[in-house]
């Protein structure tokens, strides 16, 4: 890392920190006078440490959702929370997630990848982060945490952890129904009730979603009966049932299912746009389709004694693509490769991948918020066994490739453990360790097939690889007040080694090293929350994924480690009620990620000498990225209430590949939300009419090389307007 970097580094921290130390209500001139009927924030209770604290008291850069925020923003997954979370970015790839924090990611999505960012929900770890998609629906919270979250999440957090909590069962009737209509054709419903069975010891909550929409993609030409590409065709359900057996004793049992059907997804390729005013204009000549089923069951424990609770949380989740089918070649063919020559049809697909998974873990922590020592530990495994089948048809009646992986396992054993010493009433020490030992296999081969039945050639895909490491937390937290916080953390993270395809291609695990300076203030009686943070990030043997040929000249997702990357940056986020009936929020960050050291080849130009990346930004890591949102709710007395929100989002240039090319660049963009609500005055009843990405601007978030034909491109959704109509038991 260069001098200069470091100077700008420190300089950054240093003013950022000053800024919290001015803001801090004893460091004022004078105390500001507020208005006693004003109204004031609300307290967001988390759980990001596995156990209760509210958002400010929490000595970690998160973004807490509520649920209500998540259901009047439409927020529906994943991809929609980057316009409410400082540093994040997500794209679609193929029915899947590509969730960046931080600037880090990770693009292997098959098999054999492992996410950057974890994802859990309820809890339970999801290794396939697909499984998240049409989730947040009765959700409680979504909380965000940025940076490496080693010691108590562990696996695959070394750039954030996604938290997805959903509405447990409580101890009164309750039950709610909304139905909207928007653009598209796009009907969706919700759907909600909760029942206590036995006062207090047994209840049950159960809520279902559907979710019908036609394609944003538009198939121009060619076979006009193919159906437009990027639809939904969702169904999704989740049941909870509780019982307190005794007042220290508790069991939730939960179960989901999740069904997507419908067309699929589908990319479209740079040297083949169509219309270059509308990018999401191109041309099928084979019907795409997608069939997937995610499903899942969880029991949690809770058992409170003395000081002490002690937690297991056991789950199996089986995350079923059945099959999927891609044209990908959009008609015309482009390829290097002489099996790619003949027919001008090429698909992807039929498509099979079926994850099994089997999580458990057991800890215990401290329940007395005024003892002077804190602590949490516990056990975790994780065990899942995965199977694909794919058949890469770039010539129908010609040449195929047909992937079968007959068996890839995934098993992580890991012990963990974290402190929190009071050394006064203000100042406290944090210490925590994890150790983890992940183990990977897989056997499979691919073929080369001529019409569809003689095999003319075979590589196998094998390969075993065993990881270890021990991560560990150190930091101090300074409430100056009860108000204030302010915490110094560094600590580390890990990503364990893989294979990529084929045989001897095995790459190292990623670490990375973390340091963050925070403060969190709540001010003017609680109308005012002002939270920053600073954060440096070192990453070596930084796992890079790219789609390329390996042997015999064969196409496949191969995994490289970059020597080394850097990142660092700032967050600033505020939320604060102006007058009793006005909100404002607002997270602006500034992000600086780099290559330290990268020489890779780029595959859309096989054959050049390998590049030198050193310098080069990292995959979708924009400098700044602006949040804004501001609602007013209009007292209209006895005919009720009227709420319009806005909320905009600003995202500055970004590169969406690695080698940071002129084509690989994303410029920057603004994305505005508006939703205008209409409750009653019994406050059962609510109208909403929304307009979501006014700008409706073709936005790329994805870009990859398909061998052969060039690079590849996903376009974020464009606009969206409609109306909601619930009603609240």
């Amino acid at each position: 890392m260069s001098s200069q970097l470091i100077k700008r580094s420190f300089h950054t921290a240093l003013t950022m920190f000053f800024v919290s130390l001015v803001a801090t209500p004893g460091a004022m001139g004078q105390e500001t006078d507020n208005n006693p009927d004003a109204g004031v924030l609300e307290e967001i209770v988390v759980t990001a440490e596995k156990r209760q604290a509210t958002l400010q008291d929490t000595a970690i850069s998160i973004t807490a959702v509520t649920g209500d925020m998540i259901r009047r923003m439409g927020v529906r997954d994943i991809s929609d929370l980057i316009s409410l979370v400082p540093n994040m970015r997500v794209a679609d790839s193929r029915e899947d997630f590509i969730i960046n924090v931080r600037g880090i990611q990770s693009n292997n999505t098959t098999e054999v990848g492992d996410p950057a960012v974890a994802v859990h929900i309820d809890g339970v770890y999801r290794p396939r982060p697909r499984g998240a998609r049409a989730l947040f629906f009765d959700t409680e919270r979504v909380e965000v945490l940025r940076g490496p979250q080693g010691t108590i999440y562990g696996r695959n957090a070394t750039a954030g952890n996604v938290n997805i909590i959903t509405n447990k069962p409580v101890n009164e009737f309750d039950a709610s129904a909304e139905v909207s209509y928007g653009n598209y054709d796009n009907i969706s419903a919700t759907g909600m009730i909760n029942v206590p069975v036995i006062d207090d010891r047994l209840m049950l909550r159960a809520a279902v979603l559907t979710n019908d929409r036609d394609g944003f993609n538009i198939n121009d030409r060619v076979v006009k009966s193919i159906k437009n590409t990027n639809d939904a065709d969702q169904f999704a359900a989740r049941g909870h049932i509780l019982a307190r057996p005794t007042d220290n004793l508790s069991v939730l049992v939960s179960a989901n299912y999740q069904e997507t059907r419908g067309v699929g997804q589908s990319r479209a390729f740079v040297n083949l746009i169509e219309d270059p005013s509308d990018e999401r204009v191109f041309s099928l000549d084979s019907q795409n389709s997608i069939a997937i089923d995610v499903y899942g069951i969880s029991t949690e424990i809770n058992w409170q004694f003395g000081n002490m609770e002690m937690t297991y949380l056991g789950a199996r989740q089986v995350d079923d693509i059945k099959n999927q089918l891609q044209d990908c070649d959009q008609t015309t063919p482009i390829g290097a490769f002489a099996i790619f020559s003949g027919d001008s049809v090429c698909e992807f697909g039929p498509f099979s991948q079926n994850s099994q998974s089997w999580s458990h873990e057991f800890r215990v922590n401290s329940t007395d918020p005024d003892a002077r020592l804190r602590w949490l530990g516990g056990l975790y495994y994780f065990d899942e066994d995965q199977d694909v089948h794919l058949v890469f048809n770039p010539n129908p009646g010609g040449i195929s490739l047909v992937f079968d992986q007959y068996s890839t396992g995934s098993l992580t054993k890991a012990v963990f453990g974290q402190v929190d010493l009071s050394l006064t009433e203000q100042i406290e020490l944090v210490g925590g360790v994890r150790y983890t030992d992940d183990e990977k296999a897989r056997y499979g081969e691919t073929r080369t097939v001529i019409a569809d039945r003689l095999v003319v050639g075979i590589s196998p895909n094998i390969g075993k690889t065993t990881s270890t490491s021990t991560d560990w937390k150190a930091g101090i937290n300074w409430h100056f007040s009860d108000d204030a916080l302010y915490y110094f953390s560094a600590g580390t993270g890990y990503k364990a080694g893989g294979f990529s395809d084929g045989v001897g291609f095995p790459y190292l695990k990623e670490d990375v090293k973390s340091y963050e300076l925070g403060a969190k203030h709540t001010l003017l009686d609680g109308r005012l929350q002002l939270n920053t943070s600073v954060f440096y990030m070192d990453y070596t043997d930084l796992q890079v994924s790219s789609v390329g040929t390996g042997p015999n000249n064969l196409p496949g997702l191969f995994t490289n480690n970059a020597a080394a990357a850097t990142n660092w940056g700032f967050e600033l986020e505020g939320k604060a009620v102006l007058m009793e009936n006005a909100l404002f929020d607002f997270a602006l960050s500034y992000l600086d990620a780099e290559y330290d050291e990268f020489i890779t080849d780029d595959p859309t130009i096989p054959g050049l000498t390998a590049e030198d990346l050193a310098g080069k930004d990292l995959t979708n890591s924009p400098n700044w990225t602006l949040n804004i949102g501001a609602e007013y709710q209009f007292n209209l007395g006895a005919m009720g209430t009227l709420t319009p929100r806005i909320n905009f989002y600003f995202n500055d240039d970004m590169y969406l590949r690695e080698f940071n090319k002129p084509i690989d660049k994303q410029e920057s963009f603004t994305k505005t939300d508006i939703v205008v609500g209409y409750r009653h005055p019994r406050g059962n009843l609510y109208v909403e009419g929304y307009v979501n990405n006014i700008e409706n601007e073709d936005v790329r978030s994805l870009m990859q090389s398909f061998p052969g034909h060039g690079l590849q491109f996903q376009l974020a959704e464009p606009r969206t307007y409609g109306v909601r109509i619930g009603y609240e038991m």
